[in-house]
């Protein structure tokens, strides 16, 4: 195979710098490359995954210091990447970490700003998710998803406008799975529908995570030969690396229901060096493409983006497949100061406390429990009218405090880890074990993200049938939020821990007289079933406002299942709403004007529900919907 300079059937160097202009959910400024409907068509999704903090700070991967513990310098891989993408107009690449991204930004003088704008106005610099962070999904609360995605979408939208907007939910190395975080993504996005091939929202599998294919690894961090072109070369290998990459894409193209797949070319902080990679995906596709005239091959491979691809499988218009989804006293421990307190809706309560000699009457009194040497517990006993709890010091760097306050069916727990000891090379996994003999048959309920509630079974997949070896860690369910167990009269569940205040050792305390100044943002109290999530201020005459209803279908025996109306004309004390615009969860785009792709899942057509009508004195909520709205006020004098 001699070194092909030009194109035959194009004219151009390498491959056809053909596009064509499509209207990607709803916005039809994206450039998609063309394919060949006769063909395998490969997409090369040139991408970088830039973790904000992990084994280092984010000030130092974005700089590239202390490289001796992870090479990678975000800042680096930026002006890389724009550089390169100058070169060859047909090259693409997608950008995922925003925090990264507009410090970055912040950065560029105004020309290489104006550069960038280009780009992605031409669909060849595309952001994908655009969250603050790609979040993890197993361990992370749906408040802090949906914030740290409206801070990302936000910077997009104001730097870019709609150029910039995300055209589909990419979650790659997310640590875990869950099914609130696909349904944040099927609420919240503009039109965006998640990359998980051949399946909607449950599960999805990239060939080879979303690494390179084996021998394909063309960064600064990898070892994988480059094309060697020149057959005077005893380096050369252009031949044999095309023929693994056509055999290789057979393969991968036998287990996709259409005539298109994906190979992801990038990983973990890749494309330091940019010009690597993007020379020798030149030179791939070129000389992988010159074999469809060469030998009649049915391989055809492009430079592409998730959004592109998907458009892709869209237009296929196939049915989508679902599945199922040593002891230390605490000598040095400060008291506590518990006491009954009513705090308004939307508002504080202020309390005076004061310190006096001598201790109160219902001081916390510590007393030791006897201690079992071989575990290393000392477990202290404290109970007073309103609570009982339990410390417990497992080592110096281990500790609880489990809580039971009067009338409550939940304990509370408050633990302390840290920093873990791994001098030994050997990491650790913390737990609390609770027995019971209460008859659960196996069944145990936990949050998901904070939100929904799942039912959980010991040793069981809804799936498949599972071969359990691993009988703890095969059991292991991330707990956000709550966990609770059911018996035949009734239930036992933890719940998160309150604020409280903690005095200086030494002193007591007690209640001032009950004069209490309060406030309540409220007029009168919401409907049980529904949650405040968010009131931020979002300009000068702009709150975002989020509200949620808090209940599944069937979770509740009575009414707070149903779905809600209530009127928000005259709710805030502090303002009143003029002017309400619904958005999408994110706050990127008005509701009303969002688009998306729409599927066919194997249980039947699902359209889309219409936006309910908006009238701030009647504002529907559904089960477990979040509605977020951007409301224009009028602020009272006192507010």
């Amino acid at each position: 195979m001699g070194k092909s300079e030009t194109d035959a059937s194009t004219g151009t160097k390498g491959h056809s710098e053909a596009t064509r202009r499509v209207c990607v959910f709803g916005v039809p400024v994206q450039t998609c490359p063309m394919v060949h409907p006769d063909m395998l068509n490969v997409h090369l999704v040139a991408h970088t995954h830039d973790d904000v903090g992990w084994l280092k700070t984010v000030d130092q991967y974005f700089y590239g210091i202390h490289n001796d513990v992870q090479h990678a310098g975000v800042q680096y891989i930026l002006d890389s990447v724009i550089s390169s993408l100058l070169v060859e107009p047909t090259r693409r690449f997608i950008y995922v970490e925003i925090a990264f991204f507009s410090r970055w930004w912040h950065q560029q003088t105004n020309a290489t700003q104006e550069v960038v704008r280009d780009l992605v106005r031409q669909g060849r610099l595309e952001f994908a998710n655009g969250g603050w962070v790609m979040n993890d999904e197993a361990a992370t609360h749906y408040g802090a998803i949906i914030d740290q995605m409206t801070l990302g979408l936000r910077f997009l939208e104001d730097t870019f406008g709609k150029d910039g907007r995300p055209r589909v939910a990419w979650h790659i190395d997310p640590f875990g799975h869950s099914r609130e975080q696909a349904s944040l993504f099927a609420q919240g996005r503009s039109g965006a529908q998640g990359l998980l091939l051949s399946l909607v929202w449950h599960a999805g599998v990239l060939p080879n995570i979303y690494n390179p294919p084996e021998k394909l690894c063309w960064d600064t961090l990898c070892a994988d030969k480059p094309f060697v072109e020149d057959r005077r070369s005893p380096e050369y290998n252009a031949e044999e690396l095309v023929n693994y990459f056509l055999q290789l894409a057979t393969a991968q193209g036998q287990h996709f229901r259409t005539n298109h797949t994906i190979m992801t070319m990038g990983s973990d902080f890749q494309y330091e060096n940019a010009n690597m990679w993007f020379r020798n995906l030149d030179r791939l596709i070129q000389l992988v493409n010159a074999q469809q005239q060469a030998n009649g091959s049915r391989v055809n491979v492009l430079y592409s983006t998730p959004a592109c691809y998907l458009w892709e499988l869209n237009k296929a218009n196939l049915t989508c497949l679902y599945t199922l989804q040593v002891v230390i006293l605490p000598s040095s421990d400060g008291q506590e100061l518990l006491f009954p307190a009513s705090v308004p809706a939307l508002g504080f309560s202020i309390y005076s406390v004061s310190q006096v000699p001598g201790q109160r009457p219902h001081a916390h009194k510590p007393q030791p429990r006897s201690q079992r040497p071989w575990s290393r517990v000392l477990a202290i006993q404290n109970e007073t009218p309103l609570v009982q709890e339990v410390h417990q010091n497992f080592s110096a760097w281990c500790s609880q405090v489990v809580r039971l306050y009067r009338g409550q069916r939940h304990l509370e727990l408050e633990w302390t880890v840290g920093p873990i000891p791994v001098g030994d090379g050997w990491g650790k996994e913390i737990i609390s074990r609770f027995d019971t003999v209460l008859e659960t048959k196996g069944l145990f309920y936990t949050d998901s993200n904070g939100r929904e509630i799942l039912e959980r079974r010991r040793d069981y997949r809804p799936t498949w049938k599972l071969n359990q070896t691993e009988t703890v860690a095969g059991n292991y369910y991330p707990v956000n939020s709550r966990i609770y167990i059911r018996w035949v009269s009734g239930q036992i569940s933890s719940a998160p821990s309150a604020a409280r205040s903690r005095p200086q050792p030494g002193t007591a305390l007690f209640l001032a007289p009950p004069r209490f100044p309060q406030f309540s943002g409220l007029r009168r109290e919401l409907p049980p079933s529904v949650h405040l999530l968010t009131l931020a201020r979002w300009d000068q005459k702009t709150l975002l406002l989020r509200l949620e209803h808090q209940f599944a279908v069937g979770e509740d025996s009575g009414n707070l299942s149903s779905p809600v109306t209530l009127d928000l004309t005259d709710l805030f004390s502090a303002f009143t709403i003029t002017y309400l615009q619904e958005t999408t969860l994110v706050a990127n785009q008005l509701r009303a004007s969002a688009s998306r792709l729409k599927w066919t899942p194997n249980t039947g057509p699902t359209p889309l529900p219409s936006p309910s009508r908006l009238d701030p004195a009647t504002i529907t909520l559904q089960p477990m919907e979040i509605r977020t709205f951007l409301a224009s006020v009028q602020w009272e004098e006192h507010g």
